[in-house]
Parts: structure tokens; sequence; C-alpha cells
């Protein structure tokens, strides 16, 4: 089986360990260390193992002083998005039809990368979530490759990319790359997309609460 085959399951936990981020401000990978609450600065130079992607919208809404999520889907193109805003629900159908609202309100599209990422030296199941300039950076990265086939082949890694302004906004990109896989973590990734990961994103409960993390 490949890290890309879905199979159906019962209900199951998120094998999910750590959620990270990029800070375009900073320029640096970092994620929630909930045991001692405080985030953990990977800095800008990662390694990860693709196993699977998936679309969401995250945000925050300022007047309700919480935050914006969705369900998580495959295709944008072919399945609805409901998007909420604390209890709230702020819009619901193609994200084609309700973008305008979704952005009014502080939502942005976000890419879900399922990914073994490479932290303290070990291979460790992550969600990478990309959004604004990072998820530029990255559609440019996959299309350079010639497709979203192929970030399975290889180890993904990054580098601080250039500092941009917008505005009055100055931010760093990530310039991502591509270095060999080696068997033992090829092995790794699609026993744990198998195992653990497609039995998760399968479930309806995981789908419809992806960004409720």
């Amino acid at each position: 089986m490949s890290r890309t085959s879905q199979t159906n399951s019962n209900r199951v936990p998120s094998p999910i360990r750590y959620y990270v981020s990029f800070s375009g401000e900073k320029g640096t990978f970092s994620y929630w260390d909930s045991a001692n609450k405080e985030r953990v600065d990977l800095g800008s130079e990662v390694e990860f193992v693709v196993m699977d992607t998936r679309s969401a919208i995250t945000g925050w809404n300022d007047p309700a002083n919480a935050r914006i999520f969705s369900n998580r889907v495959k295709s944008v193109a072919k399945e609805e998005l409901t998007v909420r805003c604390d209890k709230q629900v702020l819009a619901t159908g193609m994200y084609s039809a309700i973008k305008g609202d979704i952005a009014n309100a502080g939502g942005k599209f976000c890419t879900e990368v399922f990914a073994l990422m490479k932290i303290n030296g070990e291979f460790a199941p992550v969600q990478l979530d990309l959004s604004g300039a990072s998820l530029g950076c990255w559609m440019a990265f996959v299309e350079g490759l010639g497709g979203s086939w192929a970030i399975y082949k290889d180890l993904i890694t990054t580098k601080l990319g250039e500092q941009k302004k917008k505005g009055r906004v100055t931010f760093f990109e990530v310039a991502f790359g591509t270095a060999p896989l080696s068997e033992d973590a090829n092995e790794l990734a699609n026993a744990f997309n198998d195992d653990k990961l497609q039995p998760y994103l399968n479930n309806s409960t995981a789908t419809q609460e992806a960004a409720v993390v």
C-alpha cells in the first residue's frame, strides 16, 4: 500500500504528535509544547517525509476574539467546507463561492501537510500547516516538481527564503527543496501512513473536526 492509499476504519485517536507552523515574521518553524506551555522553535531548516495532504480554513476573527476553523477536505473543487468561528457557522459551500466571506471574516486557506518530520534527531508524526506566503512557496515548489504526486518521492527540505515586503509588512518566504529519501525513512513513513494516519484521516469525526486542535 502507498502513502496516498485510503482505507475505511472505525474511530481512532489522532496519531499526530506535533502541530507545526511557519512564522513569516521570524522565518522559522515551530510547534506548541502543551506540557511545558511554550512554543518550541525549530529554526528555518527542517526535513520531512510527506504522507498526505488536506485543505482547510484557518485564521482569527477580531470582533469575536476567536479562532476560525473548518473541516478538512481532499479537494476544495469537489467537497464543501463548513467554516466556523467559535460556535458560529460563518459560511458553508464550495471554496470558490465562499472565499470572499472567509477573507472578510479573517479566515485564510491552509494546506495541512501530514508528514514524518525530524525533530530532536528522530522522525515524528506532524501536521504542518501552510498558509499565506509559506503556502504560496509550497504550491510553487510542488508545481516545479511536476505535480503533487512527486512530493512523495524524496525527503523534503527547507531553508530560509527571501525576505519580502507587502505594504508595511516584512516577511520571509520558505525555500523548499529535496534530498534523497532513505529506504528506512520510506518504509517508516509507509507503515505509519497505512497503520495510523489513513485510519484517522478517513474517520468522519477527524474530518469534521479537522481544525479544532
